[in-house]
């Protein structure tokens, strides 16, 4: 079953492949990006307290940051995980027969304020020092385990 899912992962990634030219956009002023993103996530905590990268589980998101002016940007986005976790994996208190398999929704928006002019292959504008602030929520959609 992992293998079948690899493929059809590298099938589909093939296909949703595109040319992206998000450097060399017609009006620097004000553009739109977006982007997809996925991994995998773990739990790490009582249940794993060692092991990191134990029992991985898919993620994946979708951003799109909305450049206002050369300097500002807000940036939101949404991502889902699953994250699972059981004593009888991990092996630290197998007595206890703890487990848990629950998926979670993050959401955030953030905005970003570059001090100075940048821009990507100038010889002087390379670097810029900047400030990001936002909020971000956590909904989970399902819980299923031993723990409540």
């Amino acid at each position: 079953m992992k293998v079948y899912f690899k493929i059809v992962l590298i099938i589909l990634s093939v296909i949703f492949s595109v040319t992206v030219d998000a450097q060399n956009a017609r009006n620097r002023n004000t553009s739109t990006e977006v982007g997809l993103s996925a991994g995998t996530s773990f739990y790490f905590g009582e249940l794993n307290p060692v092991t990191p990268f134990h029992c991985p589980r898919f993620t994946g998101g979708l951003f799109i940051r909305q450049n206002i002016n050369k300097r500002i940007a807000i940036r939101g986005s949404i991502n889902y995980a699953n994250l699972f976790a059981a004593d009888s994996i991990s092996k630290e208190l197998p007595s206890r027969d703890g487990w848990f398999n629950t998926e979670i929704l993050t959401t955030n928006l953030f905005c970003e304020i570059n001090f100075l002019p940048f821009y990507i292959g100038a010889k002087r504008e390379f670097i810029t020092p900047y400030l990001i602030g936002g909020a971000g929520f956590t909904f989970p959609l399902t819980y299923h385990g031993s723990f409540v």
